[in-house]
């Protein structure tokens, strides 16, 4: 938090564009977009790795590719009986955990991230299921500063483990996930190298922005009475809601907004400059750092004077601030549908199926991404 308000003192003297040491800080939601698009124009792919240390460069591939070939399959993903898959998951992890005391943070990235694997690997065993399963327990323990298992062996275990699934995919039948594109289509293109890293890049992003949000969404409920009970009756009625979950549950929308707006997931986006960058007046070089804060433009008072205000009904009229939860083009989550559909879901089974006790109040820290501090408590059913 100490980061945010000095960039927040900073912005009112200085303006939303200023150097900290050697990262250019940008506030200003167009130039972080101006910047953040021609950064990107060349959105060539690096060797992989092991190619680097071979001295090895392989075939030139644009990271529009990849994000062109799991742009299909993640629509596939958001179809009915892919999202009805997804909330059954994490109603049985949260069944699993009744009736005794929770850290409800964990819990909430626990049920955010295990139930997203399958989107990503369909088709992991048990023995493969825990080599990743330790990998991700220790990227969340270390995104909420928490005591971690050894990370780089973990990490290292999980990278083999998706080099041998995609080997087996691409000699095998497909499956409705993100593994498919990159074994079935892209591995001549990208090589086994990158394709581990294209594979693990989506395992790490779904450990941090998902569990992030998922605390905030069972945050605001617990200390929102008044909503739960909107949201509840609103769910309980919604009849074949993974058909369409945005439209059959518009006041639920309206809050998963809001939350993602208060407490936007991750607080900063750290970029390296990969080319030379003149625009709006942001002069960059290749190795240089620019830092943008989607926190700071949700929480920006010159747009938008009760920033500070909890209200979910701001968004029955079209916003008047820029809203970016899910960054900026061309680096924007691929994975945004499937991210509200599942918070919608989460509401659902918060309102209408469980019940969470909280011990006591609890607030909002900083850590990589807003954490609610102490938040403890018990789930029961209905």
């Amino acid at each position: 938090m100490d980061l945010v308000e000095t960039f927040r003192r900073r912005r009112a003297v200085e303006g939303p564009v200023f150097w900290l040491d050697s990262d250019l800080v940008v506030l200003d939601p167009r130039v972080a977009a101006a910047v953040n698009r021609a950064n990107f124009a060349d959105f060539t792919l690096n060797p992989s790795v092991g190619d680097q240390l071979r001295g090895r460069r392989g075939a030139l591939v644009d990271w529009r590719d990849v994000r062109a070939a799991w742009l299909p399959r993640i629509r596939e993903l958001t179809e009915p009986e892919h999202l009805r898959a997804l909330a059954e998951r994490m109603d049985r992890i949260l069944s699993s955990r009744l009736d005794t005391p929770l850290d409800l943070v964990w819990l909430s990235y626990e049920t955010a991230v295990r139930s997203l694997v399958p989107l990503v690997i369909a088709d992991l065993d048990a023995k493969d299921n825990a080599i990743l399963a330790r990998d991700l327990i220790a990227k969340v323990a270390t995104l909420l500063d928490r005591p971690a298992p050894l990370s780089i062996v973990a990490q290292a275990r999980a990278g083999a483990m998706v080099r041998r699934r995609i080997k087996r995919r691409a000699a095998g039948p497909g499956r409705a996930d993100l593994l498919d594109p990159i074994a079935r289509e892209l591995l001549g293109v990208l090589g086994i190298g990158r394709a581990v890293e294209a594979t693990t890049a989506m395992l790490t992003a779904i450990t941090g922005p998902p569990g992030s949000a998922a605390a905030s969404v069972l945050f605001e409920l617990s200390r929102r009475p008044e909503w739960q009970e909107r949201l509840g009756d609103e769910l309980a009625a919604a009849t074949d809601l993974c058909t369409a979950p945005q439209s059959r549950a518009p006041v639920t929308t309206r809050f998963v907004k809001e939350v993602l707006r208060m407490w936007s997931p991750p607080l900063l986006l750290n970029r390296r400059v990969r080319t030379a960058v003149s625009v709006e007046g942001v002069e960059l070089r290749p190795g240089q750092q620019y830092v943008t804060c989607p926190y700071l433009v949700h929480h920006d008072e010159t747009r938008l004077p009760d920033h500070a205000t909890f209200d979910p009904d701001r968004w029955l009229a079209d916003p008047t601030f820029d809203y970016v939860p899910f960054g900026w083009a061309p680096t924007t989550c691929l994975g945004a549908g499937i991210g509200i559909a599942q918070l919608i879901l989460w509401c659902r089974l918060l309102t209408t199926r469980y019940r969470v006790t909280t011990n006591r109040p609890s607030r909002m820290t900083m850590l990589a991404s807003p954490t609610p501090h102490d938040f403890r408590g018990t789930v029961t059913s209905r």
